[in-house]
């Protein structure tokens, strides 16, 4: 049986953003899109606009998708850990029983 999957690399970076999007048959890593939009909301690696950033990663994708004729539905994104905060959140939503 052949062993087979689709891999999303995501690169968020000051200057651009990059998606790669590769397949994998048999022992075999084939690269069949990727995506590529400037950096914007984003100073000397640190994000400063996250809605900004988030068009940008939207653009990227979007160019990937469409070179690999797929919908990507998850990424692989890596981090460096000196840039890495992690902060514990806990929160409550008032929900209103009448609505859908």
């Amino acid at each position: 049986m052949a062993k087979t999957g689709m891999y999303v690399g995501l690169d968020i970076g000051t200057t651009s953003v990059k998606v790669v999007v590769a397949e994998y048959i048999d022992s075999q890593m084939n690269i069949i899109g990727v995506g590529n939009a400037k950096s914007e909301g984003i100073n000397r690696g640190i994000i400063v606009d996250i809605d900004k950033t988030v068009q940008a990663i939207q653009r990227a994708v979007r160019q990937a998708e469409e070179k690999a004729g797929i919908q990507i539905k998850g990424v692989s994104v890596g981090l460096p850990a000196n840039m890495l905060e992690v902060e514990n959140c806990q929160g409550m939503i008032a929900v209103n029983g009448d609505s859908k």
